[in-house]
């Protein structure tokens, strides 16, 4: 059993995983895994769902199960905005298996949202965590998705993982480019996540000079013309979106 809120646990089954590919959005700073594919979609999709999310916190990340078999059938979740300094890279190590969560009864509950995002060195592993819920004597990554995994630590919810996350990159509700990995759109990835904080957001808007150049030279390296092209241009047009809110200022 695994407690992903006060009074709320639910088992983990193993050997399935959700059948629909992870999806990470650069702007809104989501990661969905689901059977939809636009908004319209997406809701009838939750209204006919119980969980976290939406419907009851607006603000948590959101597990989404069956009405009556309980089990999962997506999620999402959204990234943190502070880059946390430690290093995580014990939860790499964490015993994985494949399992699919159910719910023992249907109910709604508030899925606090992680609060530090941790990439491995080479962009390969993206984990957003709870600062509150450290590694522990028993860290465990469950992998409820293709790349996917929860991590539960003294069996409390922990966080989420996400592998190879460059591989994922959309800008809306499309599906990811199917071009093969590309090594060195990982790091300028992690480039990205390591520079795109709330402070500097702040520090841009301020009219800082330091900054703006930060992600004008990471916009350089971006060739969209080379690589997964379809995906490095989604991480181009997400650090020009970020230049462009604060162009005036």
């Amino acid at each position: 059993m695994i407690e992903l809120a006060s009074g709320v646990t639910v088992e983990a089954r193993g050997g399935w995983e959700l059948p629909w590919g992870p999806r990470l959005g650069l702007r809104d700073r989501t990661l969905m895994v689901g059977p939809y594919g636009s908004p319209m979609v997406y809701e009838d999709h939750v209204a006919g769902t119980v969980g976290s999310g939406r419907e009851c916190c607006p603000d948590g990340d959101e597990l989404r199960f069956e009405r009556g078999g309980g089990d999962l059938v997506s999620v999402c979740l959204r990234m943190p905005e502070t880059t946390t300094e430690r290093d995580c890279s014990g939860w790499l190590a964490a015993p994985a298996r494949s399992a699919r969560l159910r719910l023992p009864g249907p109910c709604r509950f508030v899925l606090e949202r992680t609060d530090q995002r941790w990439m491995s060195g080479d962009g390969d592993v993206l984990l957003c965590l709870r600062s509150a819920e450290p590694l522990g004597s028993r860290g465990e990554r469950i992998r409820i998705a293709q790349h996917v995994d929860l991590l539960a630590a003294d069996d409390r919810f922990a966080g989420w993982a996400v592998e190879h996350p460059e591989r994922f990159l959309v800008s809306d509700w499309e599906h990811p480019s199917a071009e093969p990995p590309d090594r060195d759109l990982a790091v300028l990835l992690r480039e990205y996540v390591q520079i795109m904080t709330a402070g500097n957001v702040e520090l841009l808007r301020d009219g800082d000079p330091g900054v703006r150049r930060l992600f004008e030279d990471l916009k350089s390296k971006v060739d969209d013309a080379a690589g997964a092209t379809a995906r490095r241009k989604v991480l181009r047009d997400s650090i020009d979106n970020v230049l462009g809110a604060f162009s005036g200022t």
